[in-house]
């Protein structure tokens, strides 16, 4: 699994900024792939998707806060018995330490709404767990 994980950190940093991220919340899991979700109101939409690849180990709580810092531990293999394709994700959040060990990430810049609306504009969409009324 070849991708840039400084970039995907830095597109984090940066979309958090920009929409004002200040939830996250993790979103699914279905035994290798974690989808953390984040936004400003994340009861109606979210702007952020931060899917970990590859994940053998999870260690964080299913709400953090948005100015919680995502970084990685250089270290890692010297101090967790991790594999060479894995990397070790620190999510500092107001000095609560967690972590997720996965092989890869991928950061989206999207808007998902969590409720029934019209009218969408291009790049936006309802989430499929959202229950569509039939015409």
């Amino acid at each position: 699994m070849q991708n840039d994980i400084p970039f995907g950190l830095r597109q984090i940093k940066k979309i958090v900024i920009e929409a004002g991220i200040n939830d996250y919340r993790i979103q699914s899991f279905d035994s290798s792939c974690l989808l953390i979700i984040g936004s400003f109101d994340i009861s109606y939409y979210h702007d952020l998707e931060i899917e970990l690849l590859g994940v053998s180990h999870i260690n964080l709580p299913v709400y953090f806060d948005g100015s919680a810092d995502i970084s990685i531990e250089e270290d890692a293999r010297s101090r967790h018995q991790i594999d060479q394709n894995e990397t070790y994700f620190r999510i500092n959040d107001n000095g609560s330490m967690f972590h997720v060990v996965a092989e890869g990430i991928e950061v989206r810049k999207v808007k998902v709404f969590h409720y029934a609306r019209q009218n969408l504009k291009d790049g936006e969409r309802i989430a499929p767990w959202v229950k569509l009324e039939s015409d």
